[in-house]
């Protein structure tokens, strides 16, 4: 598109090739240098995941090792007691002679030594109140209704069948037991009862007490051949005549399995949470022990280096995204030119229009053509300005619409247009600046209509500000005739009036609110200073929120204030409301609000200030320096209507008198508004 943008085109050829180095050196390189890297952090956490559970598995494995150890020792020991008893002729009287001391020193927490006939009824017992009592049904008796006859090596010597260790249970002797029991066979290999030990609960603890970790997520079980809970480590009691076979995850695997020994990892049975499992049979005792541990126990450490590993990884990848960032910036240098020219083609929807150093149309598009009427061949060459700006508007003597270097063009402006058919249309323009020699090359987008709602929107309001205005000047006129002609009438009646008259006020002053936009607006434009009675505005405060509530008592707290001040005596009574109205919303009934005027001593500010006092809870600190925001709307707001403008707008009106508007919570208790002015000369007015 003529010389402007040719040695761009020239250099298209060329775009390709940088944009595919851009993406290597910004995209491509960054990314698989992040991938490695967290593949090596990765596999470094996952093989570390795996040491440490072997490392857990392998002191598992230690612990059920030495468990397995003592639990041999004492199960020995009681059992060379049975077979010894078992091939014992039962005594006349059907007694069993016991040394107590000697079992006690064998065998912790003993009980009674019973002997059973085929039948179940007990023969022979080391305490004769058990000698008679029929124990067909107890575990202990029907575990052995299938043994196999003839002898078997036992612990201790030749014996017969084999051990069995039966659940806690108090039907025997009344209070909680295990029952360690043995067949026993005449010289034909016929069962002819059994041999049994009585042993309290505790035993396992006493037996296992040297390897209970001090690990509250650590657990220890102890189960019989059946399933049957024979001990665990916390709470035993809870467990006592509970089966494992269908509630334990580790039973069945450990059976099919088929070995002394197994690791399992899977959720517990008690609680649901994952845990590591030892499974170990403790000799051919028929007894299992299973040691257990909270996985997220055993990889806190584990989770401790993992969260070291993301750290790194996160700081890895901000320094490669900072230079990533940093090459795309000098990448984007070299492809601005480029660039350019692509915006050129991909903004084809949009207004493009070019100019040269005097004004002259450089480059326009279809868009362009379009909107404004006119075809490509009737504006280059021309003055655009000249062309579609309307009268009055353009500076005659040339330029660019009256702009006389690059550094005086605004980046974004909205300016009417002009179309070949005398039709008006607001165009939003967005500038580009070209150097050597400086150009502009605008997009522009038709925003008529957004204008026209504007418009129509700024009616609207003012029509409905004009519709309120009117009736409520009927109604206050009508009121205060009501009140000169109403000397006759009772006190009720005149309160009434009061608050006929305090009520159309007080809409007067929420239609104002309503309009704040157009307030800030007219502060942003300027302000109309003049003459204005500090000890008025009180009144007028006091006025207003009194008709906003009259269950707040209001203070007015005249300390020497100057006669007369120059100001916007309408915005700054609006500032002034707008402090009120929050006092009034924000403190609870009867609460005392203070509004003070006073002097400011020349030395060192001068001026006037305005107190609005309350004692109320006060602000919270963290809120203070936010509170003059705008729509900003602390915690406590939320349960009062607004859109969080009043304060803003509070504070726009003093800074652009040249004051300050402060709050700070006061040491009684409750907030103190400052608004200060500073002193202003009668030749200072408008």
């Amino acid at each position: 598109m003529l010389d402007l943008i040719r040695p761009f085109l020239r250099r298209l050829d060329s775009l390709q090739t940088l944009r595919e180095k851009l993406y290597w050196d910004v995209v491509l390189l960054p990314a698989v240098t992040l991938v490695i890297v967290a593949t090596v952090l990765g596999k470094v956490a996952y093989d570390e995941y795996g040491r440490v559970q072997e490392a857990e598995f392998r002191l598992l494995s230690a612990h059920a090792r030495n468990a397995d150890a003592q639990l041999g020792a004492a199960l020995h020991k009681v059992d060379g007691l049975l077979v010894r008893f078992g091939n014992t002729p039962v005594q006349p009287g059907g007694r069993l002679e016991v040394d107590p001391e000697r079992l006690r020193s064998d065998i912790p927490a003993p009980g009674v030594l019973f002997a059973t006939d085929a039948a179940g009824r007990i023969v022979a017992a080391s305490d004769n109140a058990l000698r008679g009592r029929l124990v067909a049904a107890a575990p202990f008796f029907t575990a052995h209704r299938e043994t196999s006859a003839g002898p078997v090596a036992g612990v201790g010597g030749e014996s017969d069948g084999h051990l069995f260790i039966s659940r806690p249970e108090d039907t025997l002797l009344g209070r909680m037991s295990l029952v360690f029991s043995r067949p026993r066979f005449d010289a034909a290999g016929k069962t002819v009862g059994i041999v049994g030990l009585t042993v309290d609960y505790r035993f396992f603890t006493g037996v296992l007490q040297a390897i209970n970790s001090d690990d509250s997520e650590s657990m220890t079980v102890i189960y019989n051949r059946e399933g049957d809970f024979l001990f665990r480590r916390v709470d035993p009691e809870k467990f006592f005549g509970l089966n494992m076979v269908k509630t334990s995850t580790v039973y069945g695997p450990h059976r099919a399995a088929g070995t002394p020994e197994s690791r399992h990892i899977g959720p517990s049975a008690i609680n649901g949470m994952t845990r590591l499992f030892i499974v170990r049979d403790v000799g051919d005792s028929g007894i299992s022990l299973i040691l257990s541990r909270q996985l997220d126990e055993v990889l806190a450490t584990w989770r401790r280096d993992a969260l070291i590993y993301a750290v790194i990884f996160v700081f890895m990848a901000i320094v490669l995204l900072s230079l990533s960032a940093m090459a795309a910036r000098r990448k984007q240098q070299l492809l601005a030119a480029q660039a350019f020219a692509e915006q050129l083609i991909a903004t084809a929807n949009v207004m493009v229009v070019g100019r040269d150093v005097c004004g002259r149309v450089t480059i326009f598009n279809e868009t362009a053509a379009r909107i404004s009427g006119y075809a490509r061949e009737e504006v280059i060459g021309r003055d655009w300005c000249r062309l579609t700006a309307p009268a009055g508007m353009v500076e005659q003597s040339g330029g660019m619409c009256g702009y006389r270097s690059s550094d005086d063009i605004p980046l974004t402006i909205e300016l009417p247009l002009r179309t070949k058919a005398g039709q008006e249309r607001i165009i939003s323009w967005s500038n580009s600046v070209i150097e050597a020699p400086w150009a502009v090359v605008s997009f522009g987008i038709d925003v008529t209509e957004r204008w026209d709602m504007d418009a129509e929107r700024e009616r609207f309001v003012t029509m409905v500000s004009h519709e309120f205005r009117t009736p409520l000047a009927t109604i206050d006129g009508a009121i205060q005739y009501l009140e000169m002609h109403a000397q006759a009438a009772d006190e009720s009646v005149r309160k009434r009036h009061g608050k006929i008259q305090r009520s159309v006020e007080r809409l007067t002053v929420l239609l104002d609110d309503y309009l704040l936009q157009e307030r800030l607006g007219r502060v942003m434009h300027g302000l109309n200073i003049g003459p204005v009675s500090p000890l008025a505005l009180l009144d007028d405060l006091r006025m207003t929120a009194t008709a906003l509530s009259a269950e707040h008592a209001f203070e007015i707290e005249d300390t020497g204030a100057p006669a007369v001040i120059y100001c916007d005596g309408d915005l700054m009574r609006l500032s002034l409301r707008v402090l009120s109205d929050n006092a009034v919303k924000y403190t609870p009934p009867g609460t005392t609000i203070r509004l003070v005027g006073r002097s400011v001593p020349p030395v060192p500010e001068g001026g006037v200030e305005f107190l609005v006092c309350d004692n109320g809870s006060g602000i919270p600190e963290d809120e203070l320096p936010h509170l003059f925001d705008k729509f900003f709307r602390g915690r406590r707001a939320a349960r009062q209507s607004g859109t969080g403008i009043g304060l803003h707008l509070a504070h726009s009106v003093v800074v652009s008198h040249g004051g300050t508007l402060t709050v700070c919570n006061a040491a009684g208790g409750g907030a103190e508004f400052r608004l200060w002015l500073p002193e202003r000369r009668p030749s200072e007015a408008s």
